[in-house]
C-alpha cells in the first residue's frame, strides 16, 4: 500500500504517514444501490484514490460553510433525498464543528440530483440562498435533512413553511421555487461530478494544496477526520 500511494501521489510525501496509508485502502466506496436512475452509495471499502480529477474550483455561486480560503476544503456533491447523504451531512457538520471554527476547514455544497424530489428541494435551497443569503442556505439544508426520511419521503408542501420558519418572504420564495431558474445549475453540477468519475451520492472531494482525495459514499466520521488532520499537518 505504501508503494502504491507513493506512485499515485508522488508529491504528497507529507500525506503518507501510516495513518494515511491505512486510509488509502478504505477511502473510495464502489458499491452502488441502483433503483431505476437512483444511485446512492453506502460506505464500503474498495477502490484506490484516483490520480486525475477535474472539478471546478470554488466560485461565487458555490455555497460555502466556513472560510472560503481555508487550507482544507471539502466539496460535496449531494442529493437531499439520498439516505447516505443524510447520514454524511451529519458527519460533515461534526467535522465543521471540530475543525471549521478557526477557519482551517470549509465545506462547499453542490447538487447531484438523483431522486425525483431532489430537484425541487435543491431549487428550494437555491431560492433560500437568493432571498436570505449563505447562512439561510445552510439552515434550510439542515432543515431538509432533518425532516426527510429520504428516498423521496419529504412532503414538498413543507418547502414554503420551512422558508417561513427562516423568516423568508414566502410569496417571493414560491415564485422563485416555481421559476425553474436553478435547474440548469443543478444539472450542470451533477454533470461535472459524473465527468470527474463520481459513481453516485454522496460524492466528496477533500482539497488541500493542490492535492485531492475523492470520497464515495457516507464515509465514517473517523475516516474523514483522519484525512482532514493529515491535510492540515501537510499544509
Amino acid at each position: 500500500m505504501n508503494h502504491l500511494l507513493r506512485r499515485l501521489f508522488p508529491h504528497a510525501e507529507a500525506w503518507l504517514t501510516p495513518a494515511a496509508i491505512v486510509l488509502g485502502s478504505i477511502i473510495i466506496a464502489s458499491s452502488i444501490a441502483l433503483s431505476g436512475e437512483k444511485r446512492t452509495i453506502p460506505p464500503q471499502p474498495g477502490r484506490e484514490p484516483v490520480t486525475t480529477l477535474k472539478i471546478p474550483a470554488l466560485n461565487p455561486s458555490d455555497h460555502v460553510l466556513g472560510n472560503r480560503n481555508a487550507p482544507v476544503i471539502m466539496i460535496e456533491y449531494s442529493d437531499t433525498e439520498c439516505p447516505f447523504c443524510k447520514r454524511f451531512h451529519s458527519t460533515l457538520q461534526k467535522i465543521m464543528k471540530e475543525y471549521g471554527s478557526e477557519g482551517d476547514v470549509a465545506w462547499a455544497f453542490r447538487h447531484f440530483p438523483v431522486h425525483k424530489k431532489s430537484m425541487k428541494e435543491g431549487h428550494a435551497l437555491e431560492c433560500a440562498a437568493e432571498l436570505g443569503g449563505n447562512e439561510v442556505f445552510w439552515k434550510y439544508a439542515d432543515r431538509i435533512f432533518e425532516e426527510t426520511s429520504s428516498n423521496d419521503s419529504l412532503d414538498l408542501g413543507l418547502l414554503r413553511p420551512f422558508a417561513a420558519d427562516l423568516g423568508l418572504d414566502v410569496e417571493a420564495f414560491g415564485e422563485c421555487l416555481e421559476s425553474g431558474k436553478y435547474d440548469e445549475k443543478m444539472t450542470d453540477q451533477r454533470s461535472e461530478a459524473d465527468a470527474a468519475g463520481a459513481k453516485g451520492t454522496p460524492w466528496t472531494v477533500i482539497v488541500s494544496k493542490g492535492r485531492w482525495i475523492p470520497l464515495n459514499g457516507a464515509v465514517p466520521y473517523e475516516t474523514v477526520e483522519s484525512i482532514v488532520k493529515e491535510a492540515l499537518r501537510a499544509r
